[in-house]
């Protein structure tokens, strides 16, 4: 039997924090792990080195993990395995999502929080052959869960992503002022689902909370809806970046 070592996972998502968040957990475990931002990078990199297994976030902007994943299923490229395992990773939660999931040619999905015993028990089923397809929480379960530890060192990883995560606020502080300004409810869609995903990762339930009624606000169009939640997920959002940001005293401790 192959050693975890002797593994090589791709990890596509666009959000630098969640990729490191997700890195951090397989490379304890010993994994080898690459990162990339985007589904296009993914395919590229599928073609350059070998994987045996990719990770795939759902929502990113251009090529989505969908689109992805029907891209490397439907390939004829000599120069990668098109049969590679897929495992989405998302904070999307309805039934239709997981459903999509499998009829793009993901070989099983997983809901944001993540939790690292259910990575890596689901990383290893795919690894040796076994989907197990539908045997993963829901998400909402997945957040209301109390079960310690989420995180095989959830302090470490807050600290290691630090600069990653304030990069990514003020990068979205940036995009949704712009969507919201313009009414461009897709991409306000798009930014919310993102810092719902971070938020539930790094335990900030107000900023989940608030983040997936601005997302299901921008789903419906409904753009008053959208400002009216605007001002809290600022003040969120800016409460999330001083507690975590690189430098704050104590956590070097």
């Amino acid at each position: 039997m192959r050693r975890e070592s002797q593994y090589r996972i791709l990890v596509a998502d666009d959000n630098q924090t969640n990729q490191c968040v997700i890195r951090e957990m397989l490379e304890f475990k010993g994994y080898s792990v690459d990162t990339v931002s985007s589904g296009e990078a993914a395919i590229d990199a599928l073609q350059q080195q070998s994987f045996d297994l990719l990770i795939l976030d759902c929502v990113m902007p251009g090529m989505d993990g969908f689109d992805t994943a029907r891209s490397i299923r439907q390939s004829k490229a000599s120069n990668f395995d098109p049969a590679i395992p897929i495992l989405a990773i998302t904070a999307l939660a309805a039934p239709e999502d997981r459903d999509r999931c499998l009829v793009a040619g993901m070989n099983n999905y997983i809901c944001k929080p993540v939790m690292a015993d259910t990575l890596f028990n689901c990383v290893a089923s795919l690894l040796r052959g076994e989907p197990a397809v539908g045997d993963m929480p829901a998400a909402s379960e997945a957040r209301d869960s109390e079960a310690k530890p989420r995180f095989l060192n959830l302090e470490q990883i807050v600290r290691s992503m630090s600069g990653h995560l304030n990069r990514d606020i003020r990068k979205w502080r940036r995009e949704l002022f712009v969507a919201i300004s313009t009414g461009n409810m897709q991409r306000v869609r798009e930014v919310s689902h993102t810092i719902r995903g971070t938020a539930d990762i790094v335990g900030s339930r107000r900023l989940s909370k608030v983040s997936e009624a601005m997302e299901n606000s921008a789903a419906n169009a409904d753009e008053n809806g959208v400002r009216a939640l605007q001002p809290e997920l600022m003040i969120e959002l800016l409460k999330l970046a001083r507690e975590t940001r690189p430098n704050k005293p104590g956590r070097d401790k």
